[in-house]
């Protein structure tokens, strides 16, 4: 009875495991986007004296990134259980 059950829980969990990587994934892009406006454009940006802009919104992006990781983090360790 718990192996089919695992083979039950295991069988749902592929499609959300898929969902949550690519919500992952999606999330991860922009931050990497923008760490690279920003190494292209330090120069720029420093000039203007906005780098505190650049930052706070590097460290929304950080929080958007983590917060997909964790989730899929803790869908992976559910399953390990």
């Amino acid at each position: 009875p718990m192996v089919v059950f695992y083979l039950r829980v295991a069988h749902r969990f592929r499609p959300v495991n898929r969902d949550l990587q690519r919500l992952e994934s999606v999330s991860r892009s922009p931050l990497f986007a923008q760490f690279s406006e920003t190494l292209f454009g330090v120069t720029t940006i420093r000039a203007y004296g906005d780098s505190q802009r650049f930052v706070d919104s590097s460290l929304k992006f950080i929080n958007e990134s983590n917060r997909a990781f964790l989730s899929i983090h803790t869908a992976n360790r559910w399953l390990q259980i």
